[in-house]
């Protein structure tokens, strides 16, 4: 029968010439239990000086203040040594090479662990939900059926995601990408039934999205309640709310996108114009980039422009009659700029990144004369019989 476990691991602490028993709590990281530890061993051996100290197995290397004895394997009966951090630690030595590699590995590898178990079986399961609404509908496959599978799909995923323990940012760009799959079956269902220009929908979508992820920082700044009184949770919910905000935008700027690439024109309208939406929708979400600090934020939002410059270059080139090679001169000119941008130190200049605030206010003023011209307002506009 096996025994519950009491939260709490029995350990030997030593420090120099003392030592003491402790029952040390199992579930709280290394770093917030050091401080009660070096003050229960000052009072066995006197006051000891203010420096920061670690905890380690002896003769192995200290360990993880951001993990807890639990995470790292402490079992009740262990010993550990309380050592200064200025102290150098101990090389371990191995007699056998194969243990030594063993080390190594387990060093560096990512483990299996059990929020990954969990996520993956949701995501498994979304997809599942996804295939049975597709199938579920009878008929030839059409927008019912993929409304129904990305309804059940984004169902799962925005009821199933929170519960299974992953990072805030995953689970508010998930939930964000699951509504946003909604959404999007949603109008092009909508669009399939009433003959609206997807075209125009997604001039509209994609305009629309690039604002909130201009304005993404003060959303989550008031919905996260940081400007009533700032506070460590508070501030974690709304660096996730704002992930989740850039990535779900940039994933609807991508959306679309395509479907003004995709989408029939209105009467009058020429076909480039969707091509050069396309191209400035990408080329403010790069450089909005340059505004964030988070790695997943901007992995968002280069990862959104560069698809979308990819959308307009093969809207261009589809369009472009009779055949010209001039978006196949851009797109290799691009991908030779996004090389050089890529290996060399980023520039510091104050007046470059002036000039790429100016760029950016071009590329958002420019978005909504575009999108005008993509729903024709400017051919209805026209044809007004103004007595």
């Amino acid at each position: 029968m096996s025994v519950p476990d009491s939260g709490l691991r029995r350990v030997a602490v030593h420090a120099d010439t003392v030592h003491a028993d402790l029952a040390l709590p199992a579930g709280v990281p290394v770093a917030t239990l050091i401080a009660s530890v070096v003050d229960l061993m000052a009072r066995r051996d006197g006051p000891h000086e203010l420096r920061p100290h670690r905890l380690g197995l002896p003769g192995r290397a200290p360990l993880d203040s951001s993990q807890t004895l639990a995470q790292q394997g402490i079992r009740d009966g262990a010993v550990l040594v309380l050592t200064r951090a200025d102290d150098l630690p101990a090389t371990p030595r191995f007699d056998d090479p194969a243990e030594q590699v063993a080390a190594m590995v387990r060093a560096t590898a990512c483990p299996w662990s059990p929020v990954a178990r969990r996520l993956a079986a949701v995501l498994t399961a979304s997809g599942l939900a996804g295939v049975a609404g597709f199938v579920a509908v009878p008929g030839g496959p059409g927008a019912p059926n993929a409304l129904l599978a990305v309804a059940a799909a984004g169902t799962v995923a925005v009821s199933a995601v929170p519960s299974s323990g992953c990072s805030g940012s995953a689970r508010a760009a998930l939930c964000c990408l699951a509504g946003l799959s909604v959404a999007a079956a949603v109008v092009g269902m909508a669009c399939a039934a009433t003959g609206i220009s997807l075209q125009a929908v997604g001039a509209v979508a994609a305009a629309g999205a690039t604002v909130v992820v201009r304005a993404a920082g003060r959303i989550a700044l008031v919905v996260g309640g940081l400007s009533r009184r700032p506070a460590a949770d508070r501030t974690g919910r709304a660096r996730d709310l704002l992930s989740g905000l850039v990535a779900g935008s940039a994933a609807a700027v991508v959306l679309g996108s395509v479907g003004v690439a995709a989408g029939q024109p209105e009467a009058g309208v020429p076909r480039l114009v969707g091509a050069a939406f396309a191209a400035t929708a990408g080329a403010a979400l790069l450089l909005r980039a340059r505004s964030h600090t988070d790695g997943w934020q901007i992995a968002a939002l280069v990862t959104g422009g560069v698809v979308v410059l990819g959308v307009a270059m093969l809207s261009a080139a589809v369009d472009a009659a009779p055949h010209r090679v001039w978006p196949a001169a851009v797109a290799a000119a691009l991908s030779g700029a996004a090389v050089v941008l890529g290996f060399t130190e980023p520039a510091r200049s104050p007046l470059l990144r002036r000039g790429a605030e100016l760029l950016e206010g071009v590329a958002l003023g420019a978005l909504v004369p575009l999108a005008c011209w993509l729903c024709g307002v400017y051919g209805a506009a026209r044809g007004l019989g103004l007595g």
